[in-house]
Formats: structure tokens, sequence, C-alpha cells
């Protein structure tokens, strides 16, 4: 019997140890579970100007849940992921972003997974730093955040680099994109000046001109490959970009009255005022002879660039009120609001932070709520700024720049009591008019004066600011500078487009 127990015993331990040798081959056969990937995140392209498109993709997050994206600390859009925690998602670089590198992330509201990577936003001499329209974007701020050639420190070396000539006086401020340089003049035309071609050159002439039926106070703006002007004769035009004279439009907008409005173009639709006291939103894909969606009564005639910020259009009028109107609208198309002030507007309205800020010939800056909350629209403060103000506002850093009719430039904060006092003033030299905008890059204001000069002032001055350049032109300048990869744009009566910049 013991005999027949330790056989029992033996066979049951070479049970066991043949169970775990099998359990052991098993194991080693079955594929051990991997480790959860690491969260990823790609930007396409990684460099590219303000305002440009990205697409960001991410891998790795939880399955079904909301990731939020930000450029460096602020948040551009929200996606969910999929089953496998994967997403993509096509938005915009912020277009006051600086030149330099920056960061794009991801995180996950669930999970808390997160990743980043590095985004190059490029300008000032890189290829990127144009200068659309008048204004500079669609919150019509002036400030430029390509340039990084010009700045404080050597701004006082600037020559003129070439002319551009023109048939008689231009009162249309410059844009300049992809390499050209575009102005309307009194002499009925639309110039375009090759920018390289012309260095080197004391005076240049354009490489085409497209003409219109009389004169162009209007400033050009340059969208998708089409140049939008507008002339005395009722219309707004719509040339090719690339062109040969005589240049021919692709399609002209009929209105009711003058066009001394510049227009701009957002999703498919370009919108301009005109003397006749109204705003029109033409579709940008028209041929021939184009017809407005819709049409908008703003009181008297319109002067102003439309500035476009959060589906809200707004305009001043010379029946001395801003209007805001929505951006899409039907025919006829009723205001949201308006703000009434003491006197005509001749400028356009600048909005940023919520705060709409605009000039008028009562000779106060106004600042309102924007949007405004109410159909009638009271403004949350008003700076004294001598005379009349025709000039728009110019806005960046907490500062607010703006042309005064007693010949100086009045520079105030965007947060202030009322009345606001301003933090310091810029003198042209003379009494006569500043009816110039300013436009803001890398740390100096740019301006003309009616008594013909180009002034550059430090952005952060003390009072009373001395101009750190100041040229003589030939005649008054009406217009407003457009500064584009170290060279400052700007018109005259004299019959010249000016052009600034370094010394060779």
């Amino acid at each position: 019997m013991r005999s027949s127990h330790s056989s029992v015993r033996r066979h049951t331990s070479w049970v066991v140890v043949l169970l775990a040798a099998a359990i052991a081959v098993v194991s080693m056969a079955l594929p051990v579970p991997a480790a959860p990937a690491a969260p990823r995140v790609q930007a396409r392209p990684d460099s590219g100007p303000p305002g440009s498109a990205v697409q960001i993709s991410g891998t790795g997050f939880g399955p079904s849940e909301t990731v939020n994206i930000r450029f460096d600390s602020q948040t551009i859009a929200t996606d969910t992921t999929n089953g496998t925690g994967g997403f993509t998602n096509n938005t915009r670089i912020p277009g006051d972003a600086t030149p330099g590198e920056h960061l794009i992330g991801a995180q996950g509201e669930t999970s808390g997974l997160s990743d980043f990577t590095t985004f190059t936003v490029t300008g000032g001499g890189g290829g990127g730093g144009d200068w659309p329209h008048l204004g500079f974007d669609l919150r019509h701020t002036s400030f430029t955040p390509f340039e990084n050639i010009l700045s404080p420190s050597n701004v006082s070396n600037m020559v003129v680099r070439w002319t551009g000539i023109t048939g008689d006086r231009i009162n249309s401020s410059p844009a300049v994109v992809d390499g050209i340089a575009y102005v309307g003049s009194f002499d009925k035309k639309l110039s375009a000046f090759d920018v390289a071609a012309c260095e080197g050159n004391l005076t240049c002439e354009p490489i085409w001109t497209g003409l219109t039926g009389d004169l162009i106070f209007s400033s050009p703006t340059v969208e998708n490959g089409v140049v939008y002007v507008g002339s005395d004769d009722d219309k707004l035009y719509a040339f090719p970009a690339t062109c040969a004279t005589p240049c021919m439009p692709i399609w002209t907008g009929q209105t009711n009255g003058d066009v001394r409005s510049s227009a701009v173009v957002k999703d498919g639709v370009v919108y301009v005022g005109s003397s006749a006291g109204e705003l029109y939103a033409f579709p940008e894909n028209c041929t021939g002879q184009c017809n407005p969606t819709w049409v908008a009564d703003a009181g008297n005639g319109v002067r102003s660039v439309p500035t476009i910020v959060d589906g809200v259009i707004y305009i001043g009028s010379l029946d001395h009120k801003m209007y805001g109107f929505p951006e899409n609208c039907s025919n006829p198309c009723q205001p949201l609001f308006t703000g009434l002030t003491g006197g005509t507007i001749q400028g356009s309205v600048s909005v940023v932070d919520g705060v709409a800020y605009v000039g008028s010939d009562d000779g106060f800056l106004y600042a309102f709520p924007a949007p405004c909350p109410n159909p009638t629209c009271e403004p949350l403060w008003l700076g004294r700024a001598g005379r009349d103000v025709r000039s728009s506002p110019a806005i960046h850093d907490g500062k607010v720049f703006v042309g005064s009719g007693d010949g100086l430039m009045y520079v105030f904060p965007t947060i202030c009591e009322n009345p606001c006092s301003p933090l310091w003033t810029g003198s042209s030299g003379s009494a006569k008019p500043i009816k110039s905008s300013p436009a803001v890059a890398n740390g100096v204001v740019y301006i003309g004066s009616g008594k013909g000069r180009l002034l550059a002032f430090p952005e952060d001055c003390s009072n009373p600011c001395e101009a750190l350049f100041s040229y003589l032109t030939g005649g008054a300048v009406r217009t407003s500078p457009a500064v584009a990869d170290g060279r400052v744009y700007i018109g005259s009566i004299d019959f010249k487009m000016w052009v600034f910049g370094l010394p060779v």
C-alpha cells in the first residue's frame, strides 16, 4: 500500500510539473499587452504667417473625449477624438501672433493627456510681410506683427529707396502683397509697382495700370489674387493682381454714389461703402457687372473701411453715427445698433478686446462697447484730441494712436476713465491737420502730416514725444503708411508713392 501511495504521489507531481510547463508555454505564446501609446500632436504646415491655415492632428488621447487645442496659452479650437483617441482639426493661427517660434498643444479634458509641437510664425523679410489693405486686418488695428527689420533703434537711418510715379495726386493709401505695391491716384488709375524691380532706381514706373471712370480716393485691397478699388464713378472695381496695361477689371460693382471707402473681403463676400450712405455686400466670385447681395442704409456718406469682428460689421457715417450691421444679412440690411458722436465720422472703426474706437469731427476719440448691448450705444469714454479727428485709430499693446486736425498725434490708453487723457502726444512740426492714419510695426508708429512729412515715433514714449524720423515729401500726405518687409510706403499729392527703408 505504501508503494502504491508513493506511485500516486509521483504521478501527481509529474502532472503538476507538466501542467506548469504547459501554462508557461501558452503564456509565452500569448502576446504581451502593449503599453498605451503616448499622445502625439502634429501641425501641418509647421510655419506660416499670422492668420494662416493649419491642420492639427493628434493620436494617443482618450477615446471619444474633448480636446482643447491651444496656441501658446490661447485656446484656438476644440475637437472630439474618435474611438481610438485620434483627431484632426483644421483651424488658423491667430492673426496677432508675433514672428518667431510658438507652441501648439492639445489636452484631453477627461484623460488629462497632452502633447505639443512647435510652429514658426514668419514675417519681416521672410516673405510673409504683406500689408493687404488700409487698416491691415479685419479689426482695422493698423498693426502688423510681421515687421522685424525696422525698429526704434534704426528707423532714424531710413532713406528714400525709390518713388513710384503716377499721373496725378495720391489720396489713396498703398497696399503691398507678394512683392507688388498697389496705389490709386487722381489720374483715374490703379497702378502696380514691382518692388524688387524698382529698387536701385530713384523713380519707378508701374508695371501695369488699370483705368477707372473717375478720381480714385479709395485705397486698394488685395485678396485671393484680386485687387479691389473704388472710384468716384460710383463703382467698385475688381482687377486681377497679375495683369498688363491696359488692365481690364474682372468685374465692377455699381453703387449709388462715389466709392471713397475701401473694400474688405471675408468668407467670399466683398464689403464697401459709398457716398450715397450705403454699405454694399458683393459676392467675391462675380464676373462682368456685379449686383450686391444686400445693401444697408447708413444714413449719409460712408468713407470708412468696414471693420468685421465676431459677425458684426462696423462702419462710420457722415451722419455722426457708428453703425453695427450683422455680417450675415439680407436685403435690406438693418443695423444691430448705432453709436452717436458729435460730428461726422470720416475715419474707420478699430475694434480690439470688446471695444470699438472711432474718431469724430467734434474733436473726440470715442470708445464704444463692441458689440453694443442695446440698439442705441453709449460710449464707455471720450478722449479729447484738440480738433477734428479724421484719422482712423491704430491699436497695439494697450494704446490707441490717432491723428488730429491740430497737427498732433494723440496716444490714449485702451482702458481709461471718462474723460480720457492722452498718455502722450507727438507733433508733426506744423499746425496743418493730420488726416493720415497711423501704422504700428515693431515698436514704431508711422504717420503722415498735412505739411507733407512722413514721421516715425517710438511706440513707447513720454510727453512730449520727439520723432525718431521725419522726411519732407513734395506735397501734403493725406494717405496712411503701409509697412512691409523693412519698407514704409506712403502716397503724397506730389504724384508720387514714396518708399523708405534702411540704406543698402
